[in-house]
Parts: structure tokens; sequence; C-alpha cells
């Protein structure tokens, strides 16, 4: 990265492609809710764990985390709706666009272009617009990541392997594929854009059997699960759910439950 960041023009203005920025695309649910957010974060700081760092590509980034470490470094997020935060840092900005269209930035004009969590928002063929655009706005010898999650759970107990199936027929009604994670490189690599193309995965612990992350997973799987379990786990009153909970996460104790985390990094031709 240069010593001076310029800021990054949209496609209706002119252009300054020598400008420097670094842009993180996410395509979040039409909701603000205080707890998504808190899951949100919690879900990023055990992401970050798990991979020791939040880049895995030779970059260190992460949009608010960037703003304190590249104070001199423009963070652009993408969301199709309006997001209203309170104490936003100065060199973070967010655009209102739908990243199922064609981005709202020149070619080459980014450093750095990160994406995460869309594997239950995306059909394949919007996968390989997505990954197309963000090769597009990224400028030649600079990164390119994407994190995901797989949406098959391992070492699931009865209960647990229910209500999860009953989450991929909806997400396969939707159109998802649920082996994405398992053609996400092979899309890459179909771009001729890439090259040094890097995939690592490591799992997610549910419930609270990882020593090293016992409460960070524990809490993240009670409020993940809780939603889950009331839409998909066939129960119908918030005090069966809770009941409900108790015995998935005790579940995912006994039987170690987990699912993977999968990130792919390459550099632009």
């Amino acid at each position: 990265m240069g010593n001076a960041l310029k800021k990054l023009r949209p496609n209706n203005q002119n252009c300054d492609n020598s400008s420097n920025s670094v842009t993180i695309f996410s395509y979040g649910p039409d909701h603000e809710l205080d707890i998504d957010i808190e899951n949100s974060s919690l879900r990023h700081n055990i992401v970050r764990e798990l991979f020791k760092g939040n880049i895995s590509s030779p970059i260190r980034t992460w949009l608010f985390e960037t703003s304190s470490d590249y104070p001199l470094c423009e963070c652009v997020g993408i969301d199709k709706t309006k997001l209203l935060i309170d104490n936003k840092p100065k060199n973070v900005n967010f655009v209102l666009a739908d990243i199922l269209e064609r981005f709202p930035f020149c070619d080459n004009s980014f450093d750095f272009v990160y994406v995460r969590n869309l594997s239950y928002d995306l059909t394949e063929s919007q996968w390989s617009h997505v990954i197309n655009e963000c090769i597009r706005v990224l400028k030649p010898s600079c990164y390119f990541e994407v994190t995901e999650t797989e949406l098959y759970m391992n070492n699931t107990g009865p209960i647990m392997k229910k209500m999860v199936d009953n989450v991929l027929k909806f997400l396969s009604s939707k159109g998802i594929n649920l082996r994405i994670t398992d053609i996400i490189q092979e899309i890459l690599e179909s771009t001729q854009k890439l090259q040094k193309i890097t995939h690592i995965v490591r799992p997610f612990p549910m419930g609270s059997w990882c020593k090293e992350l016992k409460y960070a997973c524990k809490t993240y799987s009670y409020d993940i699960m809780r939603g889950i379990s009331a839409k998909f786990g066939g129960v119908k009153t918030k005090k069966v759910n809770e009941a409900n909970l108790q015995k998935l996460v005790a579940e995912a104790n006994e039987y170690r439950s987990y699912f993977n985390i999968h990130k792919f990094y390459g550099k632009k031709v």
C-alpha cells in the first residue's frame, strides 16, 4: 500500500485509477437487529482467532480494524440496505448498492477486495458474477480473498442432524449450492485472472467443547441456534425452544460438532 491513500470515486464521477483504497464487501439481510450485529462481531472474532488474523492473504485488514491500523487508508463496504452506524471511523465508508448488479466502481480501483458470509444467499451463477466483479475492481498484482462457511455440519447428533437437514432443504429450495465451498476455487481459477490461489480450512466448534474458544463458541452457539431452532427445529413456543437449545448444545459437546470455515485468496495477474 502507498503512503497516501486517496478516496475512490464511483463510476459516475471521474475515476483516478492511481488511487489506493481497500474495500470489503458484505451482503446482509434486511434488518438491523442488535443481536445480529453482536453475533456477527462474535463470529468474526472467533474466525479471526481460528485463522490467527483477519486476513490470510499477505495483507492484514478488516473494515473498522483497518481504519485504526491504516489511518491513511479508506475502507469501503457495500451493502444493499442502508446502514446506520454510530461512531463510524472517518476513513470508513459504506456504499448502498446491490452486489448482484455491476459494482459502482471503476476497473482496477482497489488494493484489496474481501468477501465473506455469502454462502447462504447466492446461487452458483451469482457467485460467478460477484467474483468476476470483485476481480474487475481489483488492481493488478493485488489480492482478492473469500471467507465462507461450509453449509454441512460435522459430527452431529440426532437432534442437530434433523435441524441441519431442515436448513439445508430450505436453502436448496432457494437454489443455493450446498457444496459451494467445494467449487469456489474452481470459480476463481475459471476467471483466469488470479494466480497463486490458496485454500485454507479451519474447523469452527459448536458448543463449548473447544477449550481454547470455550466461552466464545458457547455464547455464539446459543445465540445463533436460538433463531435456527425456532424456525427449523420444529418447536412452537419460546419455552420449548429454550429447552431444545440446552439439548442441542449438550449434544454438540457430546459429539464434538463443528462446521468448516474456508478461506481462498489469490493475486490478480
